[in-house]
């Protein structure tokens, strides 16, 4: 069974359970599927400023992830906040987010 954490950038779990119910309709039956939000920081990451925010605890959830054994973590924003510093901090985990895996896709 794989196990994928979403993590929603956000000081808000607002959004947790909408963003799981719609993630579990493309997951395989034998994954694991959990979401999470961060205890604290903006309520959305429309400024660079709020990038820098939230970068801290967005490594700690992606370290954690891993510390858990989780599969693969994915950080739930467009903008891909902290990716290339989750990559760097993580040994087996695989690290993705939706900006890259679009780009990858078109």
């Amino acid at each position: 069974m794989s196990k994928i954490l979403w993590i929603d950038p956000v000081g808000t779990d607002l959004f947790d359970q909408p963003i799981k119910e719609f993630l579990e309709t493309a997951k395989g039956p034998e994954t694991k599927l959990d979401v999470v939000s961060l205890a604290r920081g903006p309520m959305h990451l429309e400024y660079h400023y709020y990038e820098a925010l939230i970068l801290t605890d967005t490594l700690h959830a992606v370290r954690k992830a891993e510390l858990d054994g989780y599969d693969a973590a994915v950080i739930g924003c467009f903008y891909d906040p902290g990716l290339r510093e989750a990559r760097e901090i993580s040994e087996r985990l695989v690290v993705t987010a939706p900006a890259e895996a679009a780009m990858h896709i078109a």
